[in-house]
């Protein structure tokens, strides 16, 4: 019995009583198996009267040979299949990932937009309310003198979260510009320091332990390092209960760089909460702080960005009811 792939040929050729070659035959066994047989044959012809007399040639079972073809061509198109799937979604892929891009930068221009619309109007408010607080205007009664007080308060406290929101912006689409330069650690350290010490202040907490005693000079971008030091100050003043303490501990790291460590003894971080003091819109965890203290939740977001654009990092190390130990990472001023 003549299988598909072999019967056409063989067919044309017996009828026209020529030989063929390695044709496809199916033949069954006496079990009912079918078996696929190469079979190659040529014509036998009676000598004297030239008459067709049948086929003599050889045959080779090909059974498992036919059969693995057929696995591996059905494995191959399966293959291509999947191969073709995944192209498809890489594709889908890069342009949600396209989408996602745009979008975010999309986002990221429209915030930078409105912070600098936001603080045309809010200087203006600002001034005033310094101008009524400082009475230069004239004489306040007690109750305006409070309100005015009240509007500087609220005015600078929005300023620092639109400050926030627009230098995210800027460091997510790689706009911000950090010029590096030597400076003495001690200056940095005491310009953040002097920019909270009324709040330690009114907190009467203890800031001797504020002091850089060696001659260590870094190379930062000055204005963001000042900032970097500033929100980690004013967390610890923030989050370190009346009379507590707040200092800073530095040593060499030798390989080239400075760990600055900012510490209190407040209220400290949860270990399960820890890893989100970095993300952004995160005010460290809600179960510690719950939200008491006003924000964006992106200080610590910036400034470990900051800190990385500078050569350096951020990490932390917290007990609950301990304290908190900021430690940033700065590179030295080569010898």
């Amino acid at each position: 019995f003549q299988g598909e792939e072999g019967g056409a040929l063989a067919d044309a050729a017996m009828a026209a009583r020529r030989a063929f070659r390695e044709q496809l035959f199916e033949m069954s066994t006496s079990s009912g198996e079918t078996r696929l047989f190469h079979l190659s044959g040529v014509p036998v012809f009676d000598p004297d009267t030239g008459d067709f007399q049948g086929y003599r040639g050889a045959g080779m079972d090909v059974t498992d040979r036919i059969m693995a073809r057929r696995e591996a061509d059905e494995i191959r198109h399966n293959l291509e299949n999947t191969l073709e799937e995944l192209t498809n979604k890489n594709v889908q892929l890069d342009i949600a990932s396209v989408e996602a891009a745009n979008a975010l930068r999309v986002k990221n221009d429209f915030l930078a937009a409105m912070s600098h619309e936001l603080r045309t109007p809010l200087n203006a408010i600002i001034g005033f309310a310094e101008a009524m607080s400082m009475e230069v205007f004239g004489k306040l009664n007690d109750q305006y003198r409070s309100y005015s007080n009240d509007i500087l308060k609220a005015g600078r406290h929005l300023l620092g979260l639109i400050n926030d929101v627009l230098d995210v912006a800027v460091l997510e689409n790689n706009r911000i510009s950090i010029d590096l330069e030597p400076v003495p650690l001690r200056d940095v350290i005491d310009a953040a320091l002097n920019l909270v010490i009324m709040r330690a202040n009114k907190k009467h907490l203890d800031t001797s332990g504020v002091k850089v005693s060696g001659d260590w000079v870094v190379m930062v971008d000055v204005r963001r390092a000042v900032q970097i030091f500033v929100n980690l100050f004013s967390n610890a003043v923030k989050f370190t209960p009346d009379h507590g303490k707040i200092g800073v501990d530095v040593e060499e790291t030798g390989d080239g760089q400075i760990a600055v460590t900012v510490w209190d003894n407040g209220i400290g971080i949860p270990e399960e909460k820890q890893h989100l003091v970095f993300e952004k819109f995160q005010q460290i965890t809600d179960h510690v702080y719950s939200r008491r203290e006003e924000g964006t939740g992106l200080g610590l977001h910036i400034s470990r960005h900051l800190a990385r654009r500078m050569g350096g990092d951020i990490t932390l190390e917290s007990r609950e009811g301990e304290g908190s130990r900021f430690t940033v990472f700065l590179p030295l001023k080569a010898d």
